[in-house]
């Protein structure tokens, strides 16, 4: 039924659509054979599965579903699979990427100017990491060799084994200003020693 719901969607080739019309299409197919509704979470599955198999679906993308955010521009780059393959990754604006599975923390990590001092790009999604982040941090490491840094939840941080002493620095205050964000506790900026508790 995947290749008919293709052919479908894209008007028998001949124009892109959201992966939403391809579950639609594949949904009024499916209904004809069973009483049991198609859920999206579990269609999106079996497309990942199919392409795993057969490759990318010719001419479907994916809506954004997060963002990055460049430092000292502030440029946002929204992350669907459109706007990831015709991203250019700037020279010498940022050397890392936090990613953050928390939409919500951007705003802390705004507020405190994490990106600039640490001239780190800040992707942030909602839930997992979708397709077009995955390809966005491969393409960051392999072509520019970007840090990676993860926050998968208050309490869950990920930093890489081989990160720089400025690098693990970075790490550690943005972890201690989310983990007291977090737990409600105020934080003030320090001149001195970047950022400190209250």
């Amino acid at each position: 039924m995947l290749p008919d719901g293709i052919e479908g969607a894209s008007g028998s080739g001949r124009v892109v659509f959201p992966i939403r019309n391809l579950f639609y299409v594949v949904r009024d197919l499916v209904q004809d054979h069973t009483s049991r509704p198609l859920k999206h979470s579990w269609f999106q599955q079996v497309v990942n599965e199919y392409e795993a198999e057969h490759g990318e679906i010719h001419l479907m993308y994916r809506d954004p579903r997060g963002y990055l955010v460049e430092p000292h521009t502030g440029r946002e780059v929204p992350l669907g699979t459109r706007a990831v393959d015709a991203y250019d990754f700037p020279l010498h604006l940022y050397d890392k990427i936090l990613y953050c599975e928390k939409k919500g923390s951007h705003p802390l990590f705004q507020a405190y100017h994490l990106a600039e001092k640490y001239d780190m790009a800040i992707v942030c999604v909602e839930g997992y990491a979708t397709r077009a982040a995955k390809a966005l941090l491969s393409a960051g490491s392999r072509s520019r060799g970007l840090s990676r840094f993860s926050r998968r939840s208050p309490r869950k941080w990920d930093c890489p084994p081989r990160a720089a002493k400025g690098d693990r620095s970075m790490f550690s205050a943005c972890a201690s200003i989310s983990d007291k964000a977090s737990s409600g506790r105020k934080m003030d900026q320090s001149p001195v020693n970047g950022y400190v508790r209250r």
